[in-house]
């Protein structure tokens, strides 16, 4: 199975989301920043390539409270899925995150996703609204891309199904029209932005 779980290495300074994503790192990590939602998102990419690095899979993402995912090379290009997004659907930050390198795995698409949407959770679990909506607005984008990547792959990547379906309830949760009030507070077992 591909979940896993991730070791707290260094003290929750900072509480809620962010001391979670933030334990999971060396205390002397270089990706605090004074911008917590810019935190969240480095110090996310900075425990997925920790998951990556102690673990025999090139992928890993960080899915809060001490689970991980890791996955194989998906064997699509970005360029690849770049070219499966119809014209329609591309978004803002398609040039950025699809076509600015095609030669990568496809699944760093999945990678931006889980930044995103912890930079999202500690925006709005901080009251951070701008920054919170930005996050959001790139991490459902990004998820479109990655439902396109799952019909490039098919089944053939055991738990991927799992994995966007809890990304899609992430993304639901913190949907700003719908569910602003919504608790997300660390710790509250119905708050999990990842539980299905």
């Amino acid at each position: 199975m591909p979940f896993i779980e991730v070791i707290e290495i260094g003290p929750d300074t900072v509480g809620g989301w962010l001391g979670d994503i933030d334990s999971h790192l060396p205390a002397r990590h270089p990706f605090r920043d004074k911008d917590k939602v810019t935190w969240a998102h480095e110090a996310t990419r900075g425990v997925n390539h920790r998951i990556r690095s102690e673990n025999p899979e090139p992928n890993g993402y960080y899915l809060l409270r001490d689970l991980g995912f890791t996955l194989p090379a998906s064997g699509v290009r970005l360029s690849d899925l770049a070219r499966a997004v119809p014209t329609t659907k591309r978004g803002p930050y398609y040039n950025t995150y699809l076509e600015h390198d095609g030669r990568g795995d496809a699944f760093c698409v999945l990678d931006e996703l889980h930044c995103f949407i912890h930079g999202a959770l500690v925006g709005r679990q901080l009251d951070l609204i701008e920054r919170y909506r930005g996050s959001f607005a790139m991490a459902e984008e990004l998820y479109y891309y990655a439902t396109v990547l799952k019909t490039l792959v098919g089944s053939e990547f055991e738990g991927l199904e799992e994995l966007l379906t809890r990304a899609s309830h992430s993304i639901d949760l913190l949907r700003p029209r719908m569910n602003y009030e919504t608790k997300l507070e660390h710790g509250e077992e119905n708050g999990h932005p990842y539980s299905i």
